[in-house]
């Protein structure tokens, strides 16, 4: 995602992080929260395997086996486009590489267009 000097979005296109990151855990923001079996309800465990939760913050588990859902939409469909949220440039840098290892890891792709969008809002740690 690029950014100007005043914080302020650009073109809302994603790019690579304008300072280098490490592959230590995501200090500033938390999109998903840690799980263990044992936080499934009891009539669940057992039946889940933990290779579905992130065990380092970074993982995607088995999301990366599940077959891609395709949705058909009606010929005069209208599509959301909502701006994206205004986000402090720690937090941007972050999401940026949060993005760029879910590529990497084959759980999302880029696309050239889109008919719609879904802004991202990412927050701090408390």
């Amino acid at each position: 995602v690029q950014t100007n000097s005043d914080d302020e979005w650009d073109d809302g296109q994603i790019s690579e992080p304008e300072t280098e990151t490490t592959d230590e855990e995501y200090p500033l923001i938390s999109f998903f929260p840690m799980f263990t079996v044992t936080d499934l309800p009891i009539e669940l465990q057992g039946t889940v395997t933990e290779k579905v939760w992130d065990l380092t913050g970074k993982e995607v588990g088995l999301i990366k086996g599940v077959e891609p859902v395709k949705v058909e939409v009606k010929p005069n469909a209208v599509f959301p486009q909502v701006p994206q949220y205004h986000m402090a440039q720690d937090v941007l840098i972050q999401v940026t590489q949060i993005i760029a290892d879910f590529v990497k890891q084959g759980v999302l792709k880029e696309v050239m267009s889109s008919p719609c969008n879904s802004p991202i809002m990412g927050l701090r740690k408390p």
